[in-house]
């Protein structure tokens, strides 16, 4: 339901009209498919738009950003209509000139909103809280739209479809923190105010519940076009296996035939069939890559989240501590926070601008890959990137995990005989940063040199048969493993 008057509302309405469309429109051709595609284009830059003016808008008025969060905007959004139109012709002119829009600051009275900011705003308008849980959900559906049209065009285009499901699931993360934090100050002031006002406590509990039931909604349409999507990668994967692996059986008979020398060294190679196959394993290629980051990519988290959300309101639920989780909870959450981040290692994708925003300074903390390091995906606040080292004459991987709000690293190594072995973990300056970057060994090398000898004496588990010249034999070793610029792959 859309309030006359609430213009941010009537904004959010008329700017995803696309997505009831295509609901609706059930046609395939590639003619409505590519309208379609530039109007959910077209909606996602004017709902980033409002994003990024609704955050602006607060974190202008940083002495009362608690306080405005919980009214409505204090000014409207670009008129979808104008922009639409505009943006149809000149795109960027229409993004220009939309970020360019303010009106004029409507007055708030202190006594207005009396000592509890109402959820519903004045005049029944939606706050800001409530407004951008509703952006970020119909920029996940969006997401969610174009991962369906991109495995509609062909399978070439099912790893894209990937990404965009990946990217809508980070809206939704978003969105739940966003509705998390707001059900924690809920309880908080009702532990404040305790039964006074309690009419309007149920009001507002109401109000919650409605925004944590979007976030599920939008949770359901991702899950279901995810498995849609699964499902199209299996079925052109059984197709491609088909045409393939006859082709790759002959290939295999003549090769053996020919002899290994005769087929390397053939002077006058045909490569007619081997044309024929290149193409079809470049779809299975990039079918397998769609369907690894589908399988990796799961909802059932988010999902939990919003229920737990729902139920703790809906009965009234308040765990010990003030918490909105008990402890043992917390405990699985922040599991889930590191298998989420494991999750999101290999997405591709770069942190949202609401994250950059808390940036330290580039200048001192240049990005990772001035430094030869490959960047790999990100999740709220942390980038990952890799780099290949030299060790014993072999190359492994080391995976870098860059706080980049508190200016923290955390750095490990793939090691061969000792697993994943964690080289460095703390905030740093400047000057550390760089070294660390330059060479990930430089403050790590003699700790990890001592472990590799067996113990702090070096004669414990492996008793005085192992000889100190092996020790300081396997110390030189690893202290030959320093990174040397030559040494290191380019990424």
């Amino acid at each position: 339901m859309v309030v006359p008057n609430d213009h941010w509302a009537q904004a959010l309405h008329e700017s995803t009209a696309c997505l009831r469309v295509q609901r609706r429109n059930r046609r395939s051709d590639e003619s409505s498919s590519s309208q379609l595609m530039q109007l959910l284009d077209m909606a996602m830059e004017y709902l980033s738009i409002l994003e990024n003016q609704l955050v602006a808008l607060n974190n202008s008025q940083s002495e009362r950003n608690a306080e405005t969060w919980s009214h409505p905007p204090a000014r409207p959004p670009p008129t979808w209509v104008q922009f639409s139109e505009l943006y149809t012709h000149d795109k960027d002119r229409a993004i220009q000139e939309a970020f360019a829009t303010s009106g004029a600051p409507p007055h708030y009275e202190d006594d207005d909103a009396g000592d509890i900011p109402n959820p519903y705003g004045m005049n029944g308008n939606m706050d800001c809280r409530r407004l951008h849980i509703r952006i970020l959900t119909s920029q996940s559906e969006i997401f969610a739209s174009k991962a369906s049209l991109f495995a509609a065009r062909d399978c070439k285009h099912f790893k894209e479809g990937a990404k965009q499901l990946q990217m809508g699931l980070d809206k939704i993360h978003q969105a739940l923190q966003v509705a998390d934090s707001q059900i924690s100050k809920w309880w908080a002031d009702m532990e404040r105010t305790q039964l006074t006002n309690a009419s309007f406590r149920t009001r507002e509990k109401d109000a919650l519940v409605e925004d944590a039931n979007i976030v599920e909604v939008a949770i359901q349409n991702m899950t279901q076009r995810r498995e849609k999507l699964l499902s199209l990668c299996q079925q052109e994967q059984i197709w491609l296996l088909r045409q393939l692996e006859p082709q790759w059986e002959s290939r295999d008979e003549v090769k053996q035939r020919f002899g290994e020398e005769r087929w390397t060294n053939n002077p006058r190679p045909k490569r007619d069939y081997a044309e024929m196959r290149r193409d079809l394993e470049i779809r299975l290629r990039a079918v397998r890559q769609a369907m690894e980051a589908l399988q990796a990519m799961d909802p059932t988290m988010a999902l939990q989240r919003a229920n737990t959300l729902q139920y703790q309101l809906q009965h009234g639920v308040r765990p010990e501590n003030g918490n909105v989780i008990t402890n043992g909870e917390s405990r699985d959450e922040s599991k889930q926070d590191d298998e989420m981040m494991r999750e999101r290692r290999y997405n591709g994708i770069r942190p949202t601008t609401e994250w950059l925003s808390r940036r330290v300074d580039t200048q001192q903390y240049p990005d990772p890959t001035s430094f030869g390091w490959k960047f790999t995906g990100s999740w709220q606040a942390v980038e990952f990137f890799e780099r290949m080292v030299v060790l014993d004459e072999k190359e492994y991987s080391v995976k870098l995990d860059w706080y980049f709000t508190t200016a923290t690293i955390k750095t490990s190594l793939d090691h061969p005989t000792q697993g994943k072995t964690q080289l460095f973990g703390k905030q740093v300056s400047p000057d550390e940063y760089k070294k660390i970057l330059e060479n990930p060994r430089v403050h790590t090398g003699k700790r990890y040199q001592q472990r590799r000898g067996g113990g702090r004496s070096g004669k414990r588990r492996g008793g005085r048969g192992r000889n100190r010249s092996g020790a300081k034999n396997s110390a030189q070793n690893q202290a030959s493993a320093v990174l040397r610029p030559s040494q290191v792959s380019s990424a």
